[in-house]
């Protein structure tokens, strides 16, 4: 080997080495880069619906607490919709698409409830509505924490009556979660 051609690879080797170097670096920086900006807008989502899952337990509250002699239907369902326009447009612009597809289910179950004429109300409709809202609640949680929890031990806790003793509810919560295609943890046995 000649001396010019020892000089040229001595300087060409380090060169091209030091080009490498930078591409790879270059690339190592933008996919990490690329990670952080989707985690930062997965933390902005997160951060924006961190309180849902208690927003849709006081909307259940509400929703079953009824409305009272003292109050006007027309006052409770303005409460009513007060308390879930909020919730609604969190999970609408946030929510998986399991929870947007509860949350169509609820609503259009409640407003069929609601604008029935009192002598003609469906009483398994606002069971099916209530059941809905549970549901979603079970699936904002885990869309929040990835915990699956089961929609059972919310009615053993908040309403222990309802559990065996009405007939169809352990169907007609299953029949929900089949109908829209939700995740199976969400069946009751």
């Amino acid at each position: 080997m000649s001396s010019y051609t020892a000089i040229v690879l001595a300087a060409c080797i380090p060169a091209v080495a030091t080009v490498v170097g930078f591409i790879v670096t270059y690339r190592l920086n933008k996919r990490n880069f690329e990670q952080e900006v989707i985690k930062a807008k997965r933390n902005i989502q997160l951060d924006k619906i961190d309180d849902l899952p208690h927003e849709i337990l006081s909307y259940i509250d509400l929703v079953n607490e009824g409305f009272s002699d003292d109050m006007e239907k027309e006052a409770f369902i303005e409460q009513l919709r007060s308390k879930g326009k909020p919730m609604q447009s969190k999970i609408i612009a946030y929510g998986s698409k399991d929870a947007i597809k509860l949350l169509m289910q609820a609503a259009e179950l409640g407003r069929e409830y609601y604008e029935a004429p009192d002598d003609a109300k469906d009483k398994k409709l606002i069971w099916k509505h209530d059941a809905c809202n549970v549901l979603l609640l079970c699936q904002a949680r885990y869309d929040l924490t990835g915990i699956e929890t089961n929609p059972e031990f919310w009615y053993r806790i908040r309403r222990p009556y309802y559990i065996g003793k009405e007939d169809g509810f352990i169907e007609r919560n299953n029949k929900i979660v089949k109908d829209l295609n939700l995740n199976n943890f969400l069946l009751m046995k």
